[in-house]
């Protein structure tokens, strides 16, 4: 099975600081392992003064309250911007954006861009809406996350799903992604749709 384009969930019960109620979007599955950025670890830099840093000035008011992500513990001073491979209009896609300097296009839906052209123009406007900036990812070496997942060590696996990926709030991602599996979670329990788990 290859895990591109999927979400890893870890199950509610999960102990581990790194992962308790994290939501990871895996975008590279090959013969070396698997890559993913954690979608819900805001990073307490405000993506303005990222910018700042790179001696750029964000005009476009959209993206004035967006939070960075912490991607994970990989290489956490390198940056990624998660978004549409496609310009949208609401919830519809139309035509390719232009092709930035550094971009690597996972399927119709989602593209990372590294080089900081697709940053410049989301300061003046012109960049992707539908997208989020990480710092940081995470990594599996070969055969890794195939083991922990068949002995169903902590994790739930699913298809991505581009709603929770660009439209909801940061905090709300791992109650949206549980609900892909028909699981609402609560503090003291979870439930199944058909009953308790």
């Amino acid at each position: 099975m290859n895990f591109n384009h999927h979400f890893l969930i870890s199950m509610p019960h999960c102990k581990d600081e790194l992962f308790q109620r994290t939501v990871i979007y895996l975008w590279q599955h090959n013969e070396d392992g698997v890559l993913g950025f954690i979608l819900n670890r805001p990073n307490d830099i405000p993506l303005a003064m990222l910018l700042e840093r790179l001696n750029l000035k964000l005009h476009d008011p959209y993206f004035k309250e967006h939070m960075v992500l912490s991607g994970g513990n990989s290489e956490p001073e390198k940056g990624f911007v998660v978004h549409y491979s496609q310009l949208t209009q609401g919830h519809e896609l139309h035509e390719p954006f232009p092709q930035w300097r550094s971009t690597k296009v996972i399927n119709d839906v989602v593209s990372i861009t590294t080089s900081t052209d697709i940053l410049e123009a989301i300061c003046e406007g012109n960049g992707p809406k539908e997208s989020f900036v990480c710092l940081g990812y995470m990594v599996w070496s070969a055969g890794q996350l195939e083991s922990e997942l068949a002995l169903n060590d902590g994790w739930f696996l699913t298809p991505a799903d581009h709603t929770v990926l660009f439209h909801t709030p940061t905090h709300q991602k791992y109650e949206a992604a549980l609900a892909l599996l028909g699981i609402e979670h609560t503090i003291n329990d979870v439930y199944w749709e058909s009953g308790h788990a």
